[in-house]
This record gives C-alpha cells, structure tokens and sequence, in this order.
C-alpha cells in the first residue's frame, strides 16, 4: 500500500504483474478529473498496454461486472487497474476472478473455492470509505434479484494499492462523510462482530479515533489535505478489520436502503448505525461502552447521532425523505440482506423486530 499526495504517479511502477490492464472506472468521475489519462499514459510509459471499461455503476450489477470480464477475455487482458470509489474498485476485482475462469459473476457468490487465481488488481480509490483497495470482498448487486451480493476471496484482494489524498479532494462535504462514514460503520462493526480478534479490535479502536477527528476536519475544510490522508489511511485500516470480521447489522439494513430507497451507501450504513447498537447492547455491552469512549463519551446511540449531524447528514429515514409507506417493503429487504449478519451478533431477530428498527430510523428515536 502506498500513502501520500502525488502516490498515483507511481502506478507504471506495478507495470510488471502484466502486459495488458483493464482499466476498470466509474462512467464519469475518472474522465472528467483527467486522472484516467494520466494513469493511462504512466501504463504506455511503462510499456503497458490497455483497453477502457467505464461503465462501473454505483452499486455495480452482475451483468456490468460479466461484461467488463468478457471484454478483459477478449483483449486478452493480464490484470486489472481499478480507479474509482468502491463500486468501481468492487466491479474490477471481480471482473478479475471471473474473466479467469469459466462462468458468469453469479456462479461465484459467497466464499469463492476452487477456482483458478484471478487476475491481478491494482488498485487506485478515490474516496475514503469502503477499504476495497485492501478488502478480500466485491459486493455486486446481483441483476436477477437486486439484492446485494458478495464475492469473496483472499485472490482478488488487489495486489498494489496506490492511495493518493489528492484524488478525494475534489469530493463534496456530502460525499466526503458518507463515504468517510462506510469506513467508521465497517470499524464499529468489526469492533462488535463474533468474528473479532486482538488484532482487530486494535485496528478497530484506532480508526475510530481516527475517523473521530479526521471526518469533521474533511467535510468542513475540503482542501485539509491532513485530514484527507488521515481519512484514507482509516478507509484502509477498516478494511483490514473487516477482512478478519466481516460486517454486521448495519451493512446488511443498509443494503436495502441504498438499493429500495436510493440513499447513498455511506449514509444509509450510518443512518442505521445507533438504532441497532441499541438492540445489540445486551449482548455486548462492554464493548458498546467502549466504543463511546472512544468518541468521547454519553450513551452510544446519541453520540452517533451526534456525530451524524455535525457531518451535515441525515438522522432519520423521514429527514432523508423516505415514504413510511415503504417500512414494510424495505423491513422484508433487510431481513434477506442480513443473513450472514445475524450469525455474526449475539441477537437473534425476527421479521418483526426488523420491522421495528427500521421504524425507529424512520422516526428518530
């Protein structure tokens, strides 16, 4: 992993994992910065030669995902340049597992094993949230269902990640704390799943405190190129905790908020993040106290929300202009992206209970 302002110039620098990349981006974003060029002339500089696909979609679908690998088997293609927010970074590693072996995006869900390596990925974020430059996942919205699903995989980990402060500057205050916020949730989360360990819950406290001060610095002052650092160095190590925990309650909800609903991802992970903590409490209270600790103390859930508002974000599913007609679409949604999550806490909830919480976003309290 390689840190610090000017860190994408030295992308030709991994030029030897190939001769021919797929450089995977979003639609518009990569383009218009003029970052694509400049990757794309540090690859022909290193005698790399490549071919574009731009059509990485936030939450990225299975058929966008088939398309980018049929078009990396068509060119021949050796390796994979991601650059881009975590949908783009999450649509090129798995487009590199599936152009190596037989078979569409859908036959490889879950823990992927037995399949032949993927190719390798270089990765380039250029926002400070989902960690997926140093995460063993790719979550894809699966087309067949629109439900969120994940790939995972220690292979398609990327090999090389090149992150740059510089590239997040331009984000605004909006985007710089949702995604800054799917970093904290994945901390938390970690922090909080049955799958934490020493070395997890290390990681986990210090990007809390991290994204802690970092966070507020970012949205209020764009330009902080400190605060910007500290924030992808967060997005980073929270990644790292997930890669050993996975993620709980608040992704899997999360989930069929951005998808249903339209929030962006970030958002909608946090938006849920202090109603569930209060459902969980009995189970790990400890470790919830802990947590508020960290962010300098009061009970959990308000300290969130606290939070929350300080970024400029929404504390409830009525201020984020969400029908209360919906609860009930959006509480059976949640309950079906949640299923590897509820073997991760120490809860057991039901179709009810679901419901519930998400009544409780909806109203704030």
């Amino acid at each position: 992993v390689h840190f610090g302002q000017g860190t994408l110039e030295k992308v030709g620098e991994a030029a030897a994992m190939g001769r021919k990349a797929l450089i995977v981006t979003g639609r518009n974003w990569a383009r218009k910065s003029g970052v694509l060029e400049r990757a794309e002339k540090l690859l022909a500089a290193a005698g790399v030669d490549y071919v574009e696909f731009c059509e990485a979609e936030e939450n990225p679908s299975s058929v966008t995902v088939d398309r980018a690998a049929e078009l990396a088997r068509k060119e021949r293609c050796d390796m994979v340049l991601a650059i881009g927010g975590g949908s783009a970074l999450d649509a090129g590693k798995a487009a590199a597992l599936i152009a190596a072996n037989d078979g569409s995006c859908s036959d490889y869900y879950g823990e992927v094993k037995g399949a032949k390596a993927a190719l390798p990925v270089i990765a380039v974020p250029s926002t400070s949230g989902s960690g997926s430059e140093v995460t063993r996942y790719a979550v894809i919205t699966d087309s067949g269902t629109n439900l969120k699903k994940t790939i995972s995989n220690f292979d398609i980990a990327p090999r090389v990640a090149f992150c740059d402060p510089e590239l997040t500057v331009s984000l605004t205050p909006h985007l710089t704390a949702s995604t800054g916020m799917d970093a904290f949730c994945h901390a938390v989360e970690g922090y909080l799943s049955s799958g934490c360990n020493p070395v997890s819950d290390m990681i986990g406290e210090e990007t809390i405190r991290i994204i802690r001060d970092a966070l507020p610095a970012a949205v209020e002052r764009p330009s902080d190129i400190n605060a910007r650092l500290d924030m992808m160095r967060a997005a980073m190590l929270a990644g790292i905790v997930i890669n050993h925990t996975g993620t709980i309650l608040p992704h899997g909800i999360g989930y069929a908020l951005t998808l249903d609903a339209g929030l962006q991802h970030g958002e909608a992970t946090a938006i849920v993040l202090p109603y569930v903590l209060r459902w969980l409490h009995e189970g790990a209270p400890g470790r919830i106290d802990r947590i508020s600790e960290l962010m300098g103390g009061g009970e959990c859930g308000q300290v969130f929300k606290d939070f929350m508002k300080k970024l400029g974000l929404h504390g409830s599913l009525q201020e984020a202009g969400i029908a209360e007609s919906a609860l009930e679409d959006l509480a059976e949604l949640a309950m079906k992206n949640c299923g590897r999550a509820l073997k991760r806490v120490a809860v057991k909830l039901t179709r009810q209970d679901f419901a519930a919480i998400l009544r409780e976003v909806y109203e704030g309290k």
